[in-house]
């Protein structure tokens, strides 16, 4: 009974761990990007001199982009930009659900290792689960609502490229392993 209870706990742990892959488009030039975002939304632009602008896009056009922000208006052609990021909310179908099966598994673990001398009571233990996978999925939710992030829309392709290096622990009974992912 104990063993189940382990698999139960890593499964839940592994959900847990696991990162969201989501398809994003990156433009390479201004005719690409007209297909992404629209005049009156919000981003930052680095240009070639580094400096970051936010604003709302007030011209998008394949030669030119005018954004208005507190300094006022700013255009930029398209060499003179680096990138342009987008600020967006995540989903939050991954919260509920990672939140679910996280609070779910933690449920249906208690559950078991609870009622384990008293066979009589195991009818708690799919309550117990659907319960904590409630909770767990509210919890989930509410911590998707909390973050937003600044998603690349453009990157010129003279810019430097952007690596990104993910790690994810592998834990079993028997085995120990790092889960590496490269993203270039």
């Amino acid at each position: 009974m104990r063993s189940v209870v382990r698999g139960i706990l890593l499964g839940t742990a592994l959900v847990a761990s696991v990162s969201t892959a989501r398809a994003q488009g990156v433009a390479s030039n201004l005719r690409e990007l007209q297909l992404l975002v629209r005049p009156g939304e919000t981003v930052t632009v680095t240009d070639a001199q580094g400096r970051e602008v936010q604003g709302q896009i007030q011209t998008l056009s394949p030669s030119l982009l005018a954004l208005s922000g507190r300094s006022g208006r700013r255009a930029w052609t398209e060499v003179d930009i680096v990138s342009i990021r987008q600020r967006k909310s995540d989903s939050l179908w991954n919260g509920a659900l990672i939140g679910l099966a996280v609070g779910g598994g933690v449920g249906i673990a208690g559950g078991i290792a609870a009622t384990e001398d008293n066979k009589n009571e195991k009818g708690w233990v799919p309550f117990l689960g659907a319960l904590y996978g409630g909770i767990g999925a509210g919890i989930g939710v509410g911590i998707d609502a909390m973050f937003r992030d600044d998603h690349e829309i453009f990157r010129s392709t003279s810019a430097p490229q952007r690596t990104e290096v993910g790690l994810v622990p592998l834990l079993t009974p028997k085995r120990q392993g790092l889960l590496v992912s490269l993203a270039f």
